[in-house]
């Protein structure tokens, strides 16, 4: 039994190459040989237990989740199967299967840690798949599985504290990912609008439409940095940040068409605006004041909309 579980730790190390080593495998084909020995199960039977458990693992992606379990898992049942195809003393075709099992199942415990342990990781993983984050960052995206892959690694390693560690880390940057693609989608459109205004001056053409715009902006990029699933909330504020750039464009669209007037177009321009209260006016059936100033007219034309509302 010793000289076999000496080839076994050899054969171990050969294969070692293709994948991380199965941490604790010594113990393992020890355990494994000793198993094979004690039990009363034929070789057949074992062999059929070890391709039950490879159907088994495959579908539940072992070769993700412990791919050095799997590798090894594999080899082991190969060597199984090709020892009882040349006829080989059952003894050695026992070993071998049982070493294929508990490797199986010890891949699959690996599996099981994997999921619970690394469960914050995989949940965010899904959400950052539903909001396409892949679409937006594609290479911070796949950075964020990688470090990921290489958590189930560690565990698969027995490195629990360094996983652990780690996945703290890898946590926040996916919050930060998830936090950038929800602002690209909800605001993107209005930063290209105020930048847009910023390169015709609007900051200084109309400071203060120009400040309440980039002040809503802000509480949309912060309450999507404290909270970027807050849908409803999220949506509010995209609306007020909208609604505030949107103003900021016409106030500023306004202010560069009166710095920009000639002497002559004064008058018309004054015109125009008259006839935008005018047309109020009209519509409310109301008195014609054009001879009150501008805010009277307002003030005179927006009580009537209240009495008509009552």
């Amino acid at each position: 039994m010793k000289k076999h579980v000496l080839l076994l730790t050899s054969i171990a190390a050969l294969i070692s190459g293709c994948a991380t080593p199965v941490a604790n495998f010594e113990t393992l084909s020890q355990t494994a040989t000793r198993d094979a020995a004690l039990a009363d199960d034929s070789a057949l039977e074992l062999l059929q237990r070890s391709e039950a458990l490879a159907v088994d693992a495959k579908q539940k992606k072992l070769s993700y989740f412990a791919p050095a379990h799997a590798e090894t898992a594999q080899y082991w049942l190969d060597k199984s199967q090709a020892l009882s195809a040349k006829g080989k003393p059952s003894g050695e075709v026992k070993s071998a299967a049982m070493t294929s099992i508990r490797t199986w199942e010890a891949g699959l415990q690996a599996r099981e840690n994997a999921l619970k342990t690394l469960k914050p990781a995989f949940d965010h993983q899904q959400v950052l798949r539903e909001i396409h984050a892949n679409d937006y960052y594609p290479e911070d995206n796949r950075q964020l599985n990688e470090r990921l892959t290489q958590l189930i690694r560690m565990l698969e390693a027995d490195k629990q504290q360094e996983a652990n560690k780690e996945q703290r880390s890898l946590l926040a940057d996916m919050h930060d990912l998830e936090v950038r693609v929800v602002e690209f989608v909800q605001l993107q459109a209005i930063k290209d609008d105020l930048a847009k205004l910023k390169t015709e001056n609007a900051d200084e053409l109309s400071p203060i439409s120009w400040q309440t715009a980039q002040s809503a902006l802000k509480q949309a990029q912060a309450l999507i940095a404290k909270t970027p699933r807050a849908t409803g909330a999220i949506a509010k504020a995209t609306e007020g940040a909208k609604r505030a750039a949107a103003h900021a464009r016409v106030i500023a669209d306004l202010t560069q068409e009166i710095l920009a007037a000639k002497d002559a177009d004064a008058e018309a321009l004054a015109l125009r605006m008259e006839r935008w209260l005018y047309q109020i006016s009209v519509a409310l059936k109301h008195d014609d004041i054009r001879y009150l100033s501008m805010p009277e007219q307002a003030k005179r034309y927006a009580a009537a909309v209240e009495e008509l509302q009552r």
